[in-house]
């Protein structure tokens, strides 16, 4: 299949693929078959010839292996775009450290909440000389709210990323990723913080988060409310993240106290009442 016209496109359910004039496709769909649906875009006048074919690159990976580093509080990065009625189209590239990041084992993929919606494998754009991940995604809404994660074979390490994006049926978006983080830590902290403890009134465990932007000294204590340390929760040094901490008080007594966050400048306290 040819197509000469400018930034051309075509899908079925299940893959899609862009036309560069003068290079050929790149993209997950390969060829055209028989009795199939497909939808095509243009945005300039083209000329359609078949069976003829002047690809690319492409992937035809729609069933992917169970991989144990995919498997993270079982979530399992599988789709069957059959249960959707939706579907659009997304191009991304990722870097990490400020370096484009990918490979034929690196694996992208979509999440609606922690519903996978589209996966594929690094596929080698010879144009950018780079790796991309195209992938379609499903939807049984019209718009939905999506975000990614990414697996980095060569470090075995998953990763988040802070950019979130809305699905629209029938989008062709082509999308930078470069603020990942690795999923089992979360994102790095802007600034220092001590969270609300939870729950607070209390009896007799609570639960408080905290963030640390730099890595370094931090000491969290608990007084009463005359002053005197009842507890030391945390005094060790810390590398940058975001951690919790919980509080057992069961054999002090009812009443107000304090518990105060030290970390580089940073001084946070917050008051905690214990009803027994």
């Amino acid at each position: 299949m040819t197509i000469e016209g400018d930034a051309d496109f075509v899908k079925n359910q299940s893959s899609f693929a862009s036309y560069v004039d003068g290079f050929g496709w790149f993209g997950t769909l390969s060829t055209m078959n028989p009795l199939e649906g497909y939808m095509m875009h243009l945005l300039a006048d083209g000329t359609l010839t078949y069976p003829v074919c002047d690809e690319v690159a492409v992937s035809e990976r729609d069933v992917f292996e169970p991989i144990t580093e995919l498997i993270r509080n079982d979530v399992d990065w599988s789709i069957d775009h059959h249960d959707y009625e939706f579907n659009g189209s997304i191009t991304a590239t990722v870097e990490l450290d400020g370096f484009i990041s990918g490979s034929e084992n690196d694996y992208l993929a979509v999440f609606v909440g922690d519903e996978v919606r589209g996966i594929n494998s690094g596929l080698f754009n010879p144009l950018t000389e780079q790796y991309e991940f195209p992938m379609m995604v499903f939807s049984n809404e019209e718009v939905d709210a999506i975000s990614f994660r990414y697996y980095h074979d060569a470090t075995n390490t998953l990763y988040g990323f802070e950019t979130t994006s809305s699905f629209t049926a029938n989008m062709m978006n082509n999308l930078l990723l470069s603020d990942g983080y690795d999923w089992n830590v979360g994102p790095v902290p802007t600034a220092y913080e001590l969270g609300s403890a939870y729950p607070n009134p209390f009896n007799p465990v609570t639960s408080l988060d905290y963030s640390v932007v730099g890595n370094g000294a931090v000491n969290i204590t608990v007084y009463d409310i005359t002053g005197r340390i009842v507890e030391v929760l945390v005094d060790t040094d810390m590398s940058a993240g975001k951690y919790s901490i919980t509080w057992n008080a069961g054999n002090m007594p009812s009443g107000l106290y304090l518990v105060r966050m030290e970390a580089g400048s940073y001084l946070g306290i917050q008051k905690l009442m214990l009803v027994k």
